[in-house]
């Protein structure tokens, strides 16, 4: 990856308590991840996806980053530079686990659940 281009998303907006959190989040289009996935139409990584939701959920429920397992991942669509999303996290302590979704409007991008040690 190249030397100052950005690992995260943009933050625009963020709302929820307890339970549930909402992100807006917009794809920058200098995003290091898009350095050769793919030259010539490049798209956010799945892995990038996972990783983003795991550090927004250890930050919001006070999680230990230390993910047991990912269960349901699945990718529906494709994000790419300069998308705007909205990232909800549901967590459920008693069962330690959090659902994630990516999704705008109608169109719903990644999801799935990560499962805590």
């Amino acid at each position: 990856m190249a030397d100052g281009q950005p690992i995260e998303p943009v933050e625009l907006d963020r709302s929820g308590d307890g339970a549930l959190r909402r992100y807006q989040l917009r794809i920058p289009t200098d995003l290091a991840y898009f350095a050769g996935h793919f030259t010539q139409a490049p798209i956010v990584p799945g892995v990038a996806l996972t990783h983003w939701a795991i550090r927004r959920a250890c930050a919001a429920f006070g999680h230990e980053p230390k993910v047991a397992s990912i269960a349901n991942l699945k990718f529906h669509h494709v994000l790419m530079p300069d998308d705007t999303v909205t990232l909800e996290l549901a967590d459920n302590a008693e069962a330690a686990s959090t659902r994630f979704s990516y999704a705008c409007h109608e169109t719903l991008y990644a999801s799935g659940r990560i499962n805590w040690r």
